[in-house]
């Protein structure tokens, strides 16, 4: 080691409250800056993985006049489509015991009580089809008409055990003709992946406007007419993608295109359909009263020009609760980008005030290294080498410790809001690279 080293070794060790204090503050400026940039890519990187294996949807088709089996294998049959489910839901007003909220009701698909889950994430079923899968938490899957579980993720959810009857109270339509009973017993509690937010969840044209609660029901619960509301499709390579990425989203766009092409004619097929059934109805006696009844309700134009069916087509960007969670996650990226700043400054000033002091206290220990031949720049590189030995060993540990402490520590706060499991995830090299980089050329 040179004379010159054993020096710079001797000044950090003279006073190592003033090396530790630059290091201090070096260290929560990188930290700070690396673990809240890494923090909205974590939360993207743990939804992706999430709808993943919990295989949820890339588009949903929603039929105002509702969807059959027809419609269903139409879909199945797009070159961009690798599956396809058909979904019945209704939004009722249920009674909870005393409490009464505006809830939506879905039919459970059968494979459900088929499927295992063995790490609270990634659930398993031998059905390819069964899109949207629920994570059962405590009690058991209906099994019969009467019984339901609801979503251990909402904060209405914690009041209502197992073995609470919801009873329906109001539908936007006639109930019966929905429902075979209005009656439920509540035997599990599950996580939904459909729904990601224990907020956002949507709109409804019952009670508040707003939907509160949610419950899976066996399919048996719905009236055997009832038809399929909604079509859940899975995009044929959109798994492999990043959910949000340019091919992700051209992959859903191709597909969303092949559905709309197909819309028209399969709408016109239904009305066909409902018209059909409407006529054939009226061949008996109950049916002949209830054509009479249409006859009366509607004009001669409306009969002849019925309205036509429509398909609604959506892919993830209109589910409110994975927008709100994207949403948040970019926030957290726009306040990383302004925040650490003010560390930086801080760490800035610091390592000035630090210098000058230092070079005034060595102001005799200048000269001497003056007088014994050694250049301008050999001897503010003696400065510059502590400045950059405090930056450089506080970037690196405060990186190491606070872009793996931040990222969970702000999920942990989201998921008040949110179920989302976050998986153990490796800092980002690029963003640690770039925040060392910054630090040390700011305090430098």
């Amino acid at each position: 080691m040179s004379a010159f080293s054993k020096e710079l070794l001797r000044t950090i060790t003279r006073k190592p409250g003033r090396f530790l204090a630059l290091l201090a503050i070096v260290a929560l400026g990188a930290g700070f800056y690396a673990g809240l940039r890494m923090t909205a890519p974590d939360m993207k990187i743990a939804l992706d993985r999430y709808l993943d294996e919990a295989c949820v949807y890339d588009v949903r088709v929603v039929g105002t006049m509702g969807l059959d089996d027809a419609d269903l294998e139409a879909l199945r049959a797009l070159p961009a489509v690798a599956q396809v489910m058909g979904s019945r839901q209704a939004d009722v007003i249920a009674a909870f015991g005393e409490a009464t909220y505006t809830t939506r009701v879905h039919s459970l698909p059968s494979s459900a009580l088929t499927s295992t889950c063995s790490d609270g994430e990634s659930v398993a079923s031998e059905d390819d089809s069964y899109l949207n899968r629920l994570i059962l938490v405590d009690g058991r899957w209906p099994e019969r008409a009467g019984e339901c579980v609801i979503s251990e993720d909402r904060v209405l959810s914690r009041d209502i055990a197992i073995g609470t009857t919801v009873v329906f109270k109001q539908g936007a339509s006639d109930l019966s003709d929905a429902f075979s009973t209005r009656a439920y017993e509540v035997v599990g509690k599950v996580h939904m992946p459909y729904y990601v937010s224990s907020a956002a969840i949507d709109a409804s044209p019952l009670g508040s406007g707003v939907v509160q609660q949610v419950l899976y029901v066996d399919e048996r619960s719905f009236d055997d007419g009832y038809p399929y509301t909604d079509a859940y499709v899975e995009v044929r390579g959109a798994r492999a993608e990043f959910y949000g990425s340019p091919a992700y989203d051209e992959a859903v766009n191709a597909a969303m295109q092949q559905v709309s092409d197909i819309a028209e004619k399969r709408c016109q097929a239904r009305l066909d359909t409902l018209t059909d059934e409407l006529y054939d109805k009226a061949t008996t006696y109950d049916g002949l009263l209830d054509f009479f009844e249409y006859r009366l309700s509607h004009t001669q134009a409306e009969i002849d020009n019925p309205d036509k069916p429509e398909w609604l087509v959506m892919d993830r960007s209109k589910n409110a609760g994975m927008a709100s969670f994207t949403s948040d996650a970019d926030r957290v990226d726009h306040i990383a980008s302004i925040f650490p700043l003010m560390f930086f400054l801080v760490a800035a000033l610091v390592a000035l005030t630090t210098m000058t002091r230092m070079v005034d206290e060595e102001r005799r220990l200048v000269g001497t290294y003056k007088a014994l031949g050694y250049s301008h720049a050999r001897i503010a590189g003696k400065y510059g080498a502590y400045a950059f030995t405090a930056s450089a060993l506080g970037a690196c540990a405060g990186i190491a410790v606070l872009s793996r402490l931040l990222p969970g520590v702000i999920m942990n706060a989201y998921a008040i809001m949110y179920f989302v499991p976050s998986p153990p995830l490796s800092p980002d090299l690029p963003i640690s690279l770039l925040s060392a980089g910054l630090v040390i050329g700011i305090t430098l």
